[in-house]
């Protein structure tokens, strides 16, 4: 007596698919599925598929989840540092910032609105000249892309309390080699004069009063000091800044945003930050579709496994089917068997390997941990998991599964009783 092998998972799928609420060509094709008699080479292929698919999946899962966490540091790091949207009136000052503030606050995508003055400088010390972008804030709130544990030297709270003091990042000053307390001479080539001598920037010397360190490139290429210092050092009059800066809830609603400020206030101009940080954005957004891509090749190939294991599973079962097809059986019923039994490995190999992928997504940190192991020298990796992107996986591997079993189940639907059964 041969007794049949069941996966996990099977027991409870064939209750629900037991005959009493199944039709005939559900219950042939959970039959064939199931069975472990005949070919051993077909259960080998079709448990590689089962196997294959799973593995796609997982793989997706978790390498989209930590994708996703590293897009939300970055957009939590890069474009928490730079204003998301400027608003200002010809491009370059705003005079009287005050006046659109409380309308600019009560958007519900806006988090914060503020003043600022913001231009590309040099900053220099001795022989060392580096291009940067000065950020005059008037607010005493950090902004939001640097974390108080973040400031690794001096006080963040001496940028507004002192004249001329200047906040720069680590690799920055690693790069000009000065710490806190040196004096730097920060240059403003836009608001520049002509003297005797020919065009000279405006420049003013500024004590560095802190270091912040965010890994990120932003490090070597902001820096922050006082609104009202930036401003005199641009030569803008009292009453005007660079702009209003926003920051939003979700940054990438930015654009959309912008175009209803646009709306709102016809007679000023709106720019977001995809002029300065698009193409980065979308280089990771590229990397993420590539990688989805190649990974989905998995289950592709998984897929080509369900139609090998289906197409011996008909050339076994010919008689099988031609002894149906007599019994009076339709050709597109023959079809459904073998589309279901497709389609259940698929269902199958899916359903592990979504529930194995959001398993590792949970555990992968503390297993590094368990093991020393630092990837990229980070304490743990970044994980987001998206339901919305793990759904359209289970539905992408579900798809694949499905079309896998076309051509099989037409080739058994093709199948000639007469020719078969003739020497039966």
């Amino acid at each position: 007596m041969v007794r049949n092998t069941y996966y996990p998972g099977q027991i409870l799928l064939s209750i629900l698919l037991s005959p009493m609420f199944q039709p005939v060509t559900s219950f042939i094709g959970l039959r064939y599925s199931r069975s472990r008699k005949g070919n051993a080479f077909i259960s080998f292929i079709s448990f590689f598929s089962i196997a294959g698919i799973a593995l796609g999946v997982l793989a997706l899962i978790v390498i989209t989840s930590v994708m996703n966490g590293f897009e939300g540091q970055l957009k939590q790091r890069i474009l928490g540092m730079v204003p998301q949207i400027i608003i200002n009136q010809d491009g370059r000052t705003f005079s009287g910032p005050d006046k659109i503030l409380p309308q600019l606050q009560m958007h519900p995508e806006v988090k914060s609105a503020e003043p600022i003055s913001l231009s590309s400088s040099l900053v220099q010390y001795h022989s060392e000249l580096k291009n940067v972008q000065l950020q005059g804030l008037y607010s005493e709130k950090m902004p939001p892309g640097i974390l108080p544990h973040e400031v690794i030297a001096g006080q963040w709270e001496q940028l507004q309390a002192q004249k001329y003091g200047v906040m720069i990042g680590r690799y920055l000053a690693s790069q000009l080699g000065v710490s806190v307390g040196d004096k730097i001479r920060v240059l403003v080539s836009e608001s520049s004069r002509y003297t005797p001598m020919g065009r000279i920037p405006s420049q003013r010397n500024f004590k560095v009063v802190a270091l912040f360190d965010t890994q990120t490139e932003m490090d070597e290429r902001v820096i922050f000091a006082r609104g009202q210092d930036v401003a005199r050092l641009m030569r803008l009059p009292k009453d005007q800044v660079s702009g209003v800066r926003l920051y939003l809830n979700d940054a990438f609603d930015a654009p959309q945003v912008a175009t209803e400020l646009r709306q709102q206030f016809p007679d000023l101009v709106v720019t977001d930050w995809r002029q300065q940080q698009g193409r980065f954005f979308d280089a990771v957004k590229m990397e993420k579709k590539v990688m989805s891509l190649l990974l989905m090749l998995i289950i592709g190939v998984a897929a080509f496994n369900i139609v090998a294991a289906l197409v011996m599973t008909v050339t076994e079962k010919e008689s099988e089917i031609a002894m149906l097809l007599t019994m009076g059986m339709a050709a597109k019923n023959i079809q459904k068997i073998f589309m279901f039994q497709g389609g259940y490995n698929g269902i199958l190999g899916t359903l592990i390997g979504g529930l194995l992928g959001v398993l590792l997504c949970v555990s992968l940190n503390p297993l590094l941990s368990l093991f020393g192991i630092h990837p990229l020298g980070l304490p743990e990796l970044p994980m987001i998991m998206d339901g919305v992107t793990i759904t359209l996986i289970l539905i992408g591997a579900l798809f694949l599964s499905l079309i896998a079993t076309l051509y099989p189940a037409r080739l058994a639907a093709k199948v000639q009783p007469a020719e078969v059964l003739k020497y039966e």
